[in-house]
């Protein structure tokens, strides 16, 4: 009796099991799902995107699934009952793109989309990185014209493609060029495993997210070392200053600076008669020195350098001319400014001709600065605290720019507070003063 009973139990069992699975795929067959991928403009990445928003909705408008796309620009929907159904996709640097599908019972169907690139009104250039051992300072540059400023500007990086699913760094600052509506910006990062880098520049406003070309850096153990502006100039004397950014493995065993005057690039292997070389003791972060017997209106050529037990590694190399006491020089701005006016009051038409004639330290090059220009040098007053009119500093007046506005206008910039205006030929009583300037 009891086996009678076991064998009618396992029966039962394996009917149920049966019954059941068969009632799954029959429920299945009544399903239909959507695959698909989202690729982007072929400029901007050329591969499909990852993580984008995909989201489903019913043939009456109602919010059904949302999902994103997969590391190789796929989506999935599944279990859908057939019917009709509307695809939205939302990228952050793309247009809102949507498409209707039919789903039909056993059956998947296919959405693939191709989104075009959002109009944002704005151009991103991806700049080379400044690479210090295992450090790197990203660079970019962004354009807007005819919509808003970004609201955000950065970087993506990553060892491998696409950039965008990397690494994300937002730059806390911009800096004006003399182009209108065009800024620079950059990001430092640190601690990076060495090997090959992607890096994408990206600004984003209220109209979406516009991409950077990209480009490409790599880091290593190598010691890495930067040459600084060189400060305290004077006719025949200078400090040179350097700052170790990575010790290196193995560690640095000696610093210092080579400055030459025939070398554009100069290292410890030149002859001294040619290349100075001055070793600074010590292991601290920043180092300088002192040095002399320098020709006044010479260009000198200075780069740090660490040595390790594979090598010596320089820094870029620095450009600075023993002065003539009455110009001076801001490399961070890239100009040499003369330290007092040409003139107190003169129209746009003198302001150009003085400039021009001007023989100020030798040079023939001198020149109106540009509205751009002036911009910088009110700003680098202020961030220096410059006292009005002392050795260079600048009237808080009026000053003439080269820059035109129409055929007849011409830029001026108040060194008081750093407005603009413009006046011109059309103004015969309009004088302003006079500073002239010149590229390093």
């Amino acid at each position: 009796m009891k086996k009678i009973l076991l064998l009618c139990f396992v029966s039962l069992t394996m009917m149920a099991t049966w019954y059941g699975c068969s009632k799954d795929e029959e429920e299945s067959e009544k399903l239909g799902s959507i695959l698909g991928s989202i690729y982007g403009i072929v400029t901007v990445t050329g591969e499909p995107l990852k993580g984008v928003g995909v989201s489903l909705y019913t043939s009456g408008g109602s919010l059904l699934l949302k999902t994103v796309t997969y590391d190789d620009g796929h989506y999935e929907f599944t279990d859908l009952t057939p019917g009709e159904y509307e695809i939205v996709v939302e990228g952050d640097a793309y247009e809102e793109f949507s498409v209707w599908v039919t789903v039909e019972a056993g059956r998947q169907a296919r959405a693939d989309m191709q989104l075009t690139l959002a109009d944002t009104g704005l151009t991103v250039v991806t700049c080379d990185a400044e690479v210090l051992g295992r450090s790197a300072i990203l660079k970019g540059q962004y354009t807007y014209a005819y919509r808003t400023t970004p609201t955000e500007w950065g970087f993506y990086y990553s060892t491998s493609k696409p950039v965008s699913a990397g690494t994300k760094v937002v730059s806390s600052g911009k800096t004006e060029t003399n182009t209108s509506y065009t800024y620079t910006f950059d990001a430092s990062i640190s601690n990076l495993s060495p090997g090959k880098y992607y890096v994408q520049a990206y600004a984003k406003n209220a109209y979406g997210l516009t991409y950077g070309d990209i480009k490409t850096f790599s880091t290593s153990n190598d010691p890495a070392v930067k040459t600084l502006a060189v400060t305290n100039v004077t006719e025949s004397t200078a400090t040179l200053n350097g700052e170790v950014v990575y010790a290196g493995n193995p560690e640095f065993i000696e610093r210092g600076f080579v400055y030459s005057s025939s070398f554009a690039n100069p290292t410890v292997e030149d002859p001294s008669s040619s290349t100075k070389r001055k070793v600074v003791s010590g292991k601290s972060t920043s180092f300088s020195a002192n040095i002399d017997n320098l020709t006044k209106g010479t260009t000198y050529h200075v780069r740090a350098y660490v040595t390790n037990a594979n090598g010596t590694f320089y820094g870029e190399s620095v450009d600075f001319v023993p002065l003539d006491p009455n110009v001076i020089r801001i490399s961070s701005l890239g100009l040499m400014i003369q330290k007092y006016d040409l003139s107190s009051g003169a129209d746009w038409n003198t302001a150009k001709t003085l400039c021009e004639n001007s023989t100020v330290g030798g040079y023939t090059d001198w020149r109106l600065p540009t509205i751009g220009e002036l911009a910088s040098i009110y700003k680098y007053g202020v961030s220096v605290n410059w006292a009005e009119n002392s050795v260079g500093k600048f009237f808080k007046d009026w000053y003439w720019s080269s820059s035109p506005k129409d055929n007849i206008y011409y830029y001026v910039l108040s060194m008081s507070n750093g407005g603009s205006d413009y006046w011109g030929e059309a103004c015969q009583s309009c004088t302003y003063r006079v500073r002239a300037v010149r590229i390093l």
